[in-house]
């Protein structure tokens, strides 16, 4: 038996020659506290977006070319949106240089649940990330989602259109392009990617987790 996470999982346990009928997913799921928090008919209203960032700041997370980007955008149309990080890492001088960048350091499980309240979008930009946990944690507190095509959580969690965007995390351009729409979308459209995003994370949840452990027990 596989018991996997996502799509992208399931379709290489496929590849290396399990049966479907012996494949199962959701064996990662987001702690229950970020579904009790969820906000219902979040709303923005503002011409700032805050982007929120969760995760070590090392290369693989492509934290320092996203930040980049959004500073280059702020620049050019002289706005003033800002990502808020949390985590600590290497990269931390780096990222510092920014001007839309705003460093938290480590918070805790509760800390990082107040602080995705005040934000608008979620971002992981990752160039390598199986799955990305955390993806499921912030579209479970409804956030609108911006992710990297190579993170594994992006094929289940987040839409085009529907709950936010996927981009190229090597391409400066499409990282750019999907910033651009999320912060042209309106209020009313913004309240349905916030709802959608709990929808999706809905779909990966406790329930079926305990259910697939006992039919895996009682086989």
């Amino acid at each position: 038996k596989f018991w996997g996470i996502g799509l992208q999982q399931a379709n290489y346990a496929k590849f290396i020659g399990f049966k479907e009928k012996d494949i199962y997913s959701g064996f990662y799921v987001a702690a229950k506290i970020f579904f009790d928090n969820y906000i219902p008919n979040k709303i923005h209203y503002k011409s700032k977006f805050k982007f929120l960032y969760v995760g070590r700041l090392v290369k693989e997370k492509n934290i320092v070319q996203f930040s980049s980007v959004l500073e280059s955008i702020n620049n050019q149309f002289k706005s003033n949106h800002e990502i808020l990080i949390i985590g600590e890492g290497y990269l931390y001088n780096k990222l510092r240089k920014f001007n839309c960048v705003k460093l938290l350091g480590l918070k805790t499980q509760k800390e990082i649940i107040n602080i995705a309240k005040e934000s608008d979008v979620f971002s992981l930009p990752s160039v390598y990330e199986p799955w990305g946990v955390v993806v499921h944690e912030m579209t479970a507190l409804g956030l609108p989602v911006l992710c990297s095509s190579n993170c594994g959580s992006s094929f289940n969690l987040v839409k085009d259109d529907f709950n936010g965007y996927v981009f190229d995390p090597f391409d400066k351009q499409s990282i750019r392009s999907a910033i651009i729409k999320i912060i042209n979308i309106n209020s009313n459209l913004y309240a349905k990617f916030s709802k959608n995003s709990n929808l999706l994370s809905r779909k990966i949840n406790h329930d079926n987790w305990n259910k697939t452990l006992n039919k895996l027990i009682n086989l």
